[in-house]
């Protein structure tokens, strides 16, 4: 069993793992299935005529197909492409009969705005209020995509290279691992919308990308937050305690701190809160379920962050409730800040703020407006009387401002979730009422069963063990043969490096002694000789016996001369037959080599 084996024994990670599996598959047939949005923040791309009347609509079960500009393939063709999709509910049987009875619901605004007009809440605003907007993922390419079918081929290449990691980081993820949406920028880059909480989390650390894709290098650039699932809140926190100070404790305790932010909306003279976001779940978990944290001496709340609804704002005429797409109280763009025609956007970087709903000192998209209060107010309204119009996953915050004297609650949720399903258990409730009437005996059954189980584990764990003991000494074998391929290799280079320099050395004395012997030997014994001769003609004209002392001496030159040149050639041969010997010996070294490395 491996170390991180019983680590996660010791931590209680897999007995954590089968009761989640085992509470997904009880609650799998009474849980809401969320309808997801077709792209996330992009809305009312068919539904124009729906938008205006402010209705709430019964989901068909009609399929139809969706044309794309390249008019090259269906939606459902298209599913590994382009992921974010329509879906219905599976559970129809419950939810058609929830959504007859809110199916025809009408909320129209009392208060007028200054042109007259009344804004209603449309199906789109209410969707855009209780969904989480997933920033999108960028990947910067070099060389830049051109066509469709790279984009396809760089998803495809992503995927396949993240998928064994991620499933390691993520065992009880029993997925499809799918981006929901995905297209080419203006920029040949590719930018990605990822609505999976896990994959999200997991892709927002740069050093899990690949460097290099099908020979496209690929630079991440991934969003600066993690969605709610992942954020906390500490609540309360001094200005005399920085974000960094708080960073470099949590550093200390936790190793996936992913940022450290203010609430802005929290900040007074003396405290504020302070945003934590961690990529582990698990530190995640026990960060919240301590619900405190002490901070220098101090001990503060921890508690769970949940978004607010947000407000759909038209970006033409800067009214919420609508798109642009579908917007008809103006024909041009206004500007924000003054109100004016925003067809020259350099003439409104410097203009008046004055906004154009209330006449107020401030932009018309800020929620101080009296309209965008009045209308945010309308929607938590709304949403607070029909929470069963929120996904199952959905908590939302109810600000302060916003909430009644009658209701204090601080958040909104699908109610019926969790009616639905103690009503369909109800056998824990009776368990626990009758819990205590007869004495508990001990269920041996469960014992002899938890047992088998855990032998069952064991030896599941041993196989997996000696499996990867034989892996990694295979690896090992692998390794060290290549690595013995490799230094025979080099010692082969070495030797013929060698034999190379031998036979040049070899050549170099050979010619040296070519000129020792031939030349120098030769001239200075035939010097010698001529010397002597004159030497004799000398005396025998002077005869003076003083010359018989020179001759003497050159005599003795002349046979020193001979004894040199005749060691000297003895000693070259027998060099001469070593040299040969050893080259004999290099040779075989030679030939033995290259049949070492054949085997």
């Amino acid at each position: 069993m491996s170390s991180s084996e019983k680590d996660r024994i010791c931590d209680g990670l897999n007995f954590q793992l089968t009761l989640d599996e085992f509470n997904q598959q009880r609650n799998k047939s009474t849980t809401l299935k969320r309808i997801a949005t077709s792209e996330g923040q992009r809305f009312g791309e068919n539904s124009e005529d729906e938008d205006i009347n402010g209705q709430w609509q019964v989901a068909n079960s009609k399929k139809y197909r969706r044309t794309h500009k390249y008019n090259d393939k269906d939606d459902h063709q298209q599913h590994q492409i382009i992921g974010a999709r329509t879906f219905i509910n599976s559970n129809q049987n419950n939810n058609n009969l929830r959504r007859k009875q809110v199916s025809i619901i009408t909320d129209k605004n009392d208060r007028n705005i200054p042109n007259g007009n009344t804004l209603q809440i449309s199906k789109h605003a209410l969707n855009y209020a209780s969904e989480y907007h997933y920033a999108p993922f960028k990947l910067e390419c070099n060389p830049k995509l051109i066509d469709k079918k790279q984009g396809q081929k760089l998803i495809t290449d992503l995927i396949k290279s993240i998928k064994t990691d991620f499933n390691m980081e993520n065992p009880k993820f029993n997925k499809i691992i799918l981006f929901d949406l995905w297209w080419i920028d203006s920029n040949g880059d590719l930018q990605i919308i990822i609505k999976t909480t896990e994959l999200y989390v997991y892709l927002c650390k740069t050093e899990r990308y690949p460097k290099d894709l099908n020979g496209i290098k690929i630079i991440p650039h991934h969003p600066s937050h993690l969605p709610p699932q992942h954020t906390i809140i500490i609540k309360w926190v001094h200005h005399s305690i920085s974000n960094d100070d708080i960073k470099e404790v949590l550093n200390s305790k936790y190793e996936s701190i992913f940022s450290i932010g203010e609430m802005v909306g929290s900040i007074n003279d003396k405290t504020r809160h302070v945003k934590i976001e961690l990529l582990n779940k698990k530190e995640y978990n026990s960060l919240l379920n301590g619900g405190k944290i002490s901070l220098f001496g101090h001990l503060f709340d921890v508690d769970e962050f949940l978004p607010a609804p947000k407000v759909l704002i038209c970006g033409r005429c800067n009214q919420p409730g609508h798109t642009k797409k579908i917007c008809h109280n103006s024909s041009y763009d206004l500007c924000r800040r003054c109100g004016g025609d925003r067809t020259n956007p350099e003439q409104h970087k410097d203009c008046q703020i004055k906004c154009h709903h209330c006449g107020g000192e401030h932009v018309s998209t800020d929620y101080r407006c009296k309209l965008i209060e009045n209308y945010r107010r309308q929607l938590i309204d709304e949403l607070k009387r029909h929470p069963e119009r929120l996904p199952p996953d959905i908590h939302l915050f109810i600000p302060t401002e916003y909430r009644s004297q009658n209701d204090k609650s601080k958040s909104i949720y699908n109610h019926e979730v969790y009616e639905y399903q103690n009503y369909h258990h109800p056998s824990q409730t009776q368990s626990e009422t009758y819990n205590n009437s007869w004495p508990e005996l001990n269920c041996i059954t469960s014992t002899t069963t938890s047992n088998i189980t855990n032998m069952s584990e064991m030896i599941k764990s041993l196989s997996e063990e000696l499996k990867q003991v034989q892996q990694r000494h295979e690896n090992e074998q692998k390794r060290i043969e290549q690595k013995f391929k490799i230094s025979l290799k080099k010692m082969n280079q070495a030797f013929s490096i060698m034999q190379q320099t031998q036979q040049t050395q070899q050549t170099m004395i050979c010619t040296m002694n070519a000129a020792v012997s031939q030349n120098m030997f030769s001239t200075c014994m035939k010097l010698t000789e001529h010397v002597h001769s004159i030497v004799m003609k000398l005396k025998s004209q002077v005869n003076n016996n003083e010359f018989d002392e020179i001759i003497q001496q050159i005599n003795n030159h002349g046979q020193y001369l001979t004894e040199a040149y005749n060691e000297y050639c003895q000693h070259q041969d027998e060099l001469k037959n070593i040299s040969i010997k050893q080259m004999q010996a290099l040779t075989q070294v030679f030939d033995i080599l290259p049949e070492n490395d054949d085997k």
